[in-house]
C-alpha cells in the first residue's frame, strides 16, 4: 500500500492504539510502534524522526499538526510564502517542515505548534524559538537541579535574575570557553574549510552543505554597476541562503555586503523594508595617497570611498553583544584603508570570534576564506569551476602550512 507523504503522520498517529504502550489512559511510543510504522511507510526509522516527533504528541498535538495542514494548504499562515514545489500544484505541508520539534520535550512542542496554528507565530519563528529553548531548557534544569526546586518555583523567587536574557549570555560564555579550549599537547586548534562547488551558489538549498554549527559571519560583494531589479534580487538571495544555512542552527548572525556607498545605501533601504534584523552602514578607503610629492589638483587623499552593509539577523530584531567582537576598541563606522586583505581582516575581527563559522560567498580568489583561517576561523567557500575549486583548495593547503609554520 503507498502512502501520501502528507499522510504519513496521520498513519503513525493510527498506529498508536496498535502497538504503543497505554499509561494513565494515553498511548505512549515505544520500539514496537516506530517498527510497525517504518514497515508500513516503507523507510528506514531514521527518515521518520519529524514524523515521529509529531505522532507521538497527545491528541490535541495531533490536531494542531492537521490544523497546521490545512492552512498551509490555504496560504493561510503567518507570512507564509510560496516555494517553487508548490507552485506545481497544491500545497502540502511536510513534517520536515517542523525538524526543529526534534529534542524539545512535549510541552515545549505542543506550545510551539500551538502558536504556529494559531497564526501566533510564522514556521521561520517557530525555528528560531525552538532553537532558542533547546538551548535554554538544559541551563534551566541544571539550575533548578541545583537549588533542588522546580524550574517554575526558582522562576517565581528569583524572577529577573533567571530571565531568558541573562541565561542566554551564559550560554554564549560557555560556548566561548568550549572554543577556547586547546586539547593537550596541541598548540593551536586545526580550523575547517568546506569548498562547496555548485553551479548557483545564492540556490543552495538547505541540507546541502554538511554543516552543523550553523553561519556566523557571511560575506558577499555585490557586483560592479548593478542595476537596481538586480541588486534586490541579490540581496533577497544572500540573505535567503544564510537563512537556510543557519536554519535550526544559528538564531543570530551577521551578513557583510559589501559594494559602492550608492549601491550599499539601496541594498540598506531594501532590508530595511523587508528583513527583520539591524542595519549598520560603513566605510573603507581604496588607494590612499601618500607623500608631500603629489602634484595632483586634488588634495592627495582618498582616492576611492567604498562602503559596506553590516546585517544583524536576531530572534526579536535584537542587536546582541555576541553580533560583535570589539572587545575594548571604540568603533566607529569607518575601518580604515588599505588592500582588500587589510579590509576582510577588519571586518572578520570586528564580527566574528574565533572557530567561528564565515560564509564566504563570493570574494576574489577566496580571500575571505584564507582571511578566516589566517584568524583562525573556519570557513566554507562556495565555487562554480572546476579550476576555481582546484586552486581554492591549493591556496587553503598553502594557508594552512603556511600558519603552522609561522
Amino acid at each position: 500500500m503507498k502512502i501520501f507523504k502528507g499522510n504519513k503522520v496521520n498513519v503513525a498517529y493510527l498506529q498508536l492504539p496498535n502497538h504503543g504502550n497505554l499509561t494513565d489512559g494515553k498511548y505512549v511510543p515505544n520500539t514496537a510502534w516506530r517498527e510497525a510504522c517504518s514497515r508500513i511507510l516503507g523507510k528506514d526509522k531514521k527518515t521518520l524522526n519529524e514524523v515521529f516527533a509529531v505522532a507521538s504528541l497527545p491528541e490535541d498535538g495531533w490536531k494542531l499538526f492537521n490544523t497546521i495542514c490545512g492552512k498551509y494548504e490555504k496560504g493561510g499562515l503567518k507570512k507564509q510564502q510560496a516555494l517553487p514545489k508548490d507552485l506545481k500544484g497544491k500545497p502540502t505541508f511536510k513534517p520536515v517542515y517542523i525538524r526543529c520539534l526534534l529534542g524539545l520535550d512535549v510541552a515545549d512542542r505542543l506550545e510551539l505548534l500551538n502558536k504556529v496554528a494559531h497564526e501566533e507565530s510564522s514556521l521561520d519563528e517557530m525555528k528560531a524559538m525552538a532553537v532558542d529553548l533547546k538551548a535554554l531548557r538544559p541551563v534551566q534544569k541544571a539550575i533548578a537541579s541545583s537549588l533542588q526546586k522546580p524550574w517554575d518555583v526558582v522562576e517565581q523567587e528569583y524572577g529577573d535574575t533567571v530571565h531568558p536574557s541573562i541565561l542566554r549570555r551564559f550560554i554564549v560564555f560557555l560556548q566561548r570557553l568550549q572554543r577556547s579550549g586547546v586539547p593537550e599537547g596541541k598548540d593551536e586548534v586545526d580550523n575547517e574549510v568546506i569548498v562547496h562547488k555548485t553551479d548557483g551558489p545564492l540556490d543552495i538549498v538547505q541540507g546541502q552543505i554538511k554543516n552543523d554549527k550553523g553561519i556566523s559571519l557571511a560575506i558577499y560583494r555585490l557586483p560592479n554597476n548593478i542595476e537596481e531589479q538586480c541588486l534586490h534580487g541579490c540581496i533577497e538571495k544572500v540573505l535567503g541562503l544564510v537563512a537556510r544555512l543557519n536554519f535550526g542552527l544559528k538564531q543570530f548572525y551577521n551578513i557583510v555586503i559589501l559594494g559602492s556607498v550608492a549601491d550599499i545605501t539601496k541594498a540598506e533601504q531594501r532590508i530595511r523594508e523587508n528583513y527583520r534584523g539591524e542595519n549598520e552602514i560603513g566605510f573603507y578607503a581604496w588607494n590612499t595617497t601618500t607623500g608631500s610629492n603629489n602634484k595632483s589638483e586634488n588634495l592627495g587623499m582618498i582616492s576611492c570611498v567604498e562602503s559596506f552593509l553590516i546585517h544583524h539577523a536576531a530572534v526579536g530584531n535584537n542587536v546582541l553583544p555576541e553580533h560583535f567582537n570589539f572587545g575594548e576598541e571604540l568603533v566607529s563606522n569607518f575601518i580604515g584603508n588599505g588592500n582588500n586583505n587589510d579590509i576582510l581582516e577588519r571586518l572578520i575581527g570586528l564580527f566574528s570570534q574565533e572557530c567561528d563559522w564565515i560564509l564566504d560567498i563570493n570574494s576574489s580568489k577566496a580571500s575571505a576564506t584564507l582571511m578566516a583561517l589566517k584568524t583562525k576561523r573556519n570557513a566554507i567557500y562556495l565555487c562554480e569551476t572546476n579550476d576555481e575549486e582546484f586552486y581554492v583548495k591549493r591556496a587553503i593547503s598553502d594557508t594552512k602550512r603556511n600558519r603552522l609554520d609561522g
